[in-house]
């Protein structure tokens, strides 16, 4: 991991972009109002290869590259736009000797959401007021330049550079979608003038694609895009489901759209029918994993005009993630959860702005908050929190959260979920893989699962797990993680809290005994027999006050002879029950029904 500071005062760099092939693998970066040329492969002290201040009271959030030759300057290598608050800039960019010359700068009206440049060199620009310019950049830039000469009015920027005050674009066409709100994020695909297509994120969890018909025949003329040329993006629990968007970004070959909202999740959309008009899309991956909101979005493309195999996500918990993507995964409203196979952290305080990818140097790129912009190789993963990156959350409404975690020898991990399933933790492909999937029931409509077990062997595992109707689930598994039998039985009407296994004499049963904790106060023992594999009730114990119990506990003596069992209720009350394991008895009133018996043994309680 490398890093580079581009400015002394350590502004958050808020656009970065790599050069395109041929031109060097150089990084643009965009610190406050300062664009500065990057060379990622010099050290800390030489990496900033040429900067110009612009845009004084804006911050510099879009960056466009183009390299034909309508619209590059004579004598540079690209033209660079630069977009920030109301302006537009457009630079001069020379290899040899590395300089950044400004050429062309615009005040608009509204703020400039995205900008890009066409492959035919038309200037696309869009604003939040849900307009959509398309500028013809060559004419504008010769009209910017005849501009220059006295005595048209100038304005003098932050770097010294003297402008017209009003330079406009030469317009082709203007764009504009009735009932939109303001734009929160924008993307745009330009690979010509005639086949623009523009996505857009609100405030409040929209997302659109506009695909904007031909130029008009009168250059300038506005255009009303209507039904046929808007489709809908359905994103989380329906649309204004997963909070304001914060960004949307297009692929390099325009067939996935990323969508990065509040809901901490990152989603990969493509058009499921894209030979029709208008589309309809589906979600192909889900990124899940941030603790807050994910910032940004970049695709790492193996060549030009491939699939994207991988998708790097940054955001608010200061983590730059990177998650495989699969093309041949069919897609689906919700999406399926891809595989994170990276994960960075090195920023300091709040917020990773912006990521890019550069598959020549092979780095991911990400600018924090903290004003540094930090490299990090693609080939050289690493795993920091593997269980919050794995984390089976669905939806954006929590209904999957991990209600209690368990690990196995091999570093594996079982979790149980509150929308009722049991997952497993799979080595080393670091995925979740489901053990066990409840049906919600009229008679069992609670599916939350509270507690958590595992009892392991060499050759298998035992997951045990309690819900809040009181019912048991066995599930054995393979030294794989694979499912090979499960069983249910219901052990009390009332919520499960804690779930202990037991080792105690052969002489009781051929597996292990289960202690179950109930927040009704009652604690039942069961034992566990193999081939089938079924639970038997072996003696139920009802606490003597009766209260609600909130947490278990057990300990095992040294000699390994005697088990204690200790549940705390809502009123600060512990009350303990030892169990020898090698009794011929329990020392209590074993059931031997097929239930456990109605009238309880009762122990006297702790102080």
């Amino acid at each position: 991991m490398a890093s580079i500071v581009p400015t002394a005062n350590h502004t958050p760099a808020r656009a970065l972009a790599f050069l395109p092939p041929p031109l060097p693998p150089w990084l643009l970066a965009a610190p406050g109002s300062t664009l500065a040329l990057v060379d990622p492969a010099a050290g800390r002290g030489d990496s900033v290869l040429a900067q110009v201040d612009l845009l004084r009271g804006s911050v510099l959030h879009h960056l466009a590259i183009s390299r034909h030759t309508d619209v590059t300057p004579s004598g540079a290598d690209a033209l660079i736009v630069a977009a920030g608050g109301k302006f537009v800039a457009a630079l001069a960019l020379t290899v040899d000797p590395p300089a950044l010359d400004l050429v062309f700068c615009t005040s608009l009206r509204d703020f400039v959401t995205d900008v890009a440049v066409a492959g035919d060199g038309a200037l696309v620009i869009a604003l939040a007021s849900s307009r959509i310019l398309v500028a013809d950049l060559a004419a504008t830039l010769a009209s910017a330049a005849a501009a220059l000469c006295p005595p048209s009015p100038v304005v003098t920027l932050a770097s010294g550079a003297v402008l017209p005050a009003t330079a406009p674009l030469v317009l082709l066409a203007q764009y504009t979608v009735a009932d939109w709100c303001i734009l929160y994020a924008t993307s745009i695909f330009a690979p010509s003038r005639d086949a623009i297509v523009v996505a857009v994120g609100s405030a409040f969890g929209d997302v659109n694609v506009w695909r904007l018909p031909p130029l008009p025949a009168e250059p300038g003329t506005p255009i009303v895009l209507d039904a046929d040329h808007v489709e809908s993006v359905v994103v989380g629990q329906g649309n204004r489901g997963c909070g304001a968007i914060a960004n949307v970004l297009w692929s390099p070959c325009g067939r996935l759209l990323a969508v990065a909202s509040d809901d901490r999740l990152g989603r990969i959309w493509v058009p499921s029918h894209a030979e029709t008009r208008p589309a309809t899309w589906s979600c192909l991956a889900r990124l899940a994993g941030h603790s807050a909101r994910v910032c940004d979005v970049a695709f790492v493309v193996p060549s030009p005009g491939e699939l994207p195999t991988h998708a790097i996500t940054v955001g608010e918990d200061v983590l730059a993630a990177m998650w495989r993507l699969n093309a041949s995964t069919p897609a689906s409203l919700d999406g399926e959860l891809a595989e994170c196979t990276a994960l960075w952290s090195s920023h300091v305080g709040k917020n990773i702005w912006r990521a890019a990818v550069s598959p020549r140097l092979g780095v991911v790129a990400t600018a924090g908050g903290d004003g540094g912009i930090k490299l990090w190789p693609l080939d050289q993963p690493r795993i920091l929190r593997e269980s919050t990156t794995h984390s089976p959350r669905v939806g954006s409404d929590g209904t999957n959260t991990i209600r209690a975690l368990a690990a196995l020898p091999d570093a594996s991990y079982v979790a149980a979920t509150r929308d009722g399933r049991i997952l497993a933790l799979q080595r080393p492909d670091c995925v979740w893989s489901e053990l066990l999937a409840l049906p919600a029931t009229a008679a069992r409509p609670a599916r939350d699962f509270a507690a958590l077990a595992i009892h392991h062997t060499a050759s298998d595992a035992l997951v045990a797990a309690g819900n809040r109707v009181g019912d048991v689930h066995l599930v054995q598994i393979s030294a794989g993680n694979e499912p090979l039998a499960a069983v249910v039985e219901a052990s009390e009407a009332s919520a499960i809290i804690g779930v202990h296994w037991i080792e105690w004499n052969s002489a009781w049963s051929e597996g292990p005994g289960l202690a179950i904790a109930h927040a009704n106060g009652v604690l039942v023992i069961w034992s566990v027999s193999y081939q089938p594999l079924a639970l038997r009730p072996l003696a139920r114990i009802a606490f003597l006050h009766r209260r609600k119990v909130t947490s278990m506990a057990h300990a095992v003596s040294r000699a390994g002879d005697v088990v204690t069992l200790a549940c705390g209720d809502c009123r600060g009350r512990v009350t303990a029950v030892q169990l020898d394991v090698n009794a011929s008895a329990l020392g209590f009133d074993v059931t031997g029904a097929a239930s456990p018996a109605p009238s309880p043994a009762s122990t006297p309680a702790s102080p």
